[in-house]
């Protein structure tokens, strides 16, 4: 797409490729109606870009803007609904990351690679929080075209150049006529050459076969690249959401207290002896209290585990239905800016409140990106254990726990009820800003 910039006319939304010198001519002739910017650094970096056929004077945008701003990450509305957004590394247009998209898909994409190329890209555009405008960056290029510290061949390497057309084929058809003629007063000397000609042409066809197999071999490696990117980033979002949401710690407990108070003291003389639950399910264990209990009474538990053994204990699983809902962290009034502040609050709030409840320090969660991808690792939260344990008195104070500690960003991985008397509860406290 061109866009125009007072005397500048410029192209975005280009397709860049990396080829090797010698798959340049097959991947030229793969794009060989479009119009083409070819840029050579030594002694092996070239940058093949392609756009529809221009007129005029045309300048490729990113190569620009990397002539000012080396890293960067440019966002630019070109209309009401499309923005340009495209990302320079070391003053060059990364791959497949020269985009016209609708403006909320490109803003996001902005953030995404800000986030996950590393800060040392500047934010560049005609949007908020950019350190410079397009406008600013074409301006001071035609400053330093001035002061000679650019030269003018360096932007003429970055102008669009048209598919070759007419002229060529005249050039062409002239040069038949002229075999024709070599031929008809030397027409021996002709067919002495056909052989040679053809075993030439043998060969320039093995090349050129190497050639586009090497390429197809490059960009398959440069596709599963981009699949391994578009995977990473989609583990980062899915790793974010669970991170940002939770089962309610209040109603997870009162699904289990009401498990408990369904099952009774006993059935058949098995007693419940230990509830352990999680997020998924309640298991229970039983034990038959006294020698006249039957072993084969075990068998008719409810939800009770296939179990043949000659002994009087049983285990039941309880999954919940309906399942548990699941729901945002809670947002705190508290400005809560990091994890340590969060763990503080947590125990001034808590832990002096229930002595029995400890928490651990956290731990960043940080997914690392595949290799060979050119992403840095990505920090999706922070999180830390708790852990509670209640004697005397366990039912009451695990039950009124839960009930405070839910309006914190908590969850529960599990709780054990053992013979009423005891409760042990495992989770965990999350800080969605990372470190």
């Amino acid at each position: 797409m061109l866009v125009r910039f007072g005397k500048w006319a410029v192209a975005v939304g280009i397709d860049w490729l990396n080829p090797g010198k010698s798959e340049v001519s097959g991947v030229t002739k793969k794009h060989g109606g479009q119009a083409r910017v070819h840029i050579d650094r030594k002694p092996y970096q070239i940058w093949l870009g392609f756009h529809e056929p221009v007129k005029g004077d045309v300048y490729a945008a990113a190569p620009l803007v990397g002539l000012v701003v080396s890293n960067a990450v440019i966002l630019f509305p070109i209309t009401e609904d499309l923005v340009w957004v495209c990302m320079v590394r070391d003053g060059m247009p990364a791959a497949l990351h020269d985009l016209i998209l609708p403006t909320e898909e490109g803003r996001n994409k902005a953030r995404e690679w800000h986030s996950m190329y590393g800060n040392d890209l500047e934010m560049v555009g005609d949007v908020p929080g950019a350190s410079m405008g397009i406008d600013d960056i074409l301006l001071r290029i035609e400053d330093q075209v001035a002061q000679k510290t650019i030269k003018k061949k360096q932007l003429a390497e970055f102008r669009l150049h048209n598919p070759r057309s007419a002229g060529r084929r005249v050039g062409f058809a002239v040069l038949g006529a002229l075999i024709a003629c070599s031929a008809f007063f030397a027409w021996q000397h002709h067919l002495n050459q056909q052989k040679a000609q053809r075993d030439q042409e043998n060969i320039a066809m093995q090349a050129a076969q190497a050639a586009f197999l090497a390429m197809q071999g490059k960009m398959g490696a440069q596709a599963n690249i981009q699949t391994q990117i578009a995977n990473f980033q989609q583990q980062v979002e899915s790793s974010r959401k669970e991170q940002a949401n939770r089962v309610d710690p209040a109603q997870l407990w009162g699904r289990a207290a009401h498990l408990r108070r369904s099952l009774g003291v006993s059935i058949r003389g098995y007693l419940p002896q230990e509830f352990e639950c999680d997020v998924q399910q309640c298991r229970v264990k039983w034990n038959g209290a006294g020698d006249d209990v039957l072993v084969g009474d075990k068998l008719s538990l409810p939800n009770v585990e296939p179990n043949y053994m000659p002994d009087r204990n049983a285990v039941s699983n309880f999954p919940f239905d309906p399942a548990l809902v699941v729901s945002p962290m809670p947002a705190r009034a508290d400005a809560i800016v990091s994890a340590e502040q969060l763990h503080f609050w947590l125990y001034s709030a808590i832990s002096q409140r229930f002595p029995g409840v400890t928490f651990d320090a956290s731990q960043p969660v940080t997914l690392t990106p595949p290799q060979g991808s050119g992403l840095q690792p990505v920090v999706v939260g922070e999180v830390g254990k708790w852990h509670a344990t209640f004697g005397a008195g366990a039912l009451i104070s695990a039950g009124e726990l839960l009930g405070a500690i839910s309006k914190w960003p908590v969850r529960v991985v599990s709780i054990k009820i053992t013979n009423g008397s005891a409760v042990v509860i495992e989770g965990e406290y999350v800080f969605l800003g990372g470190k």
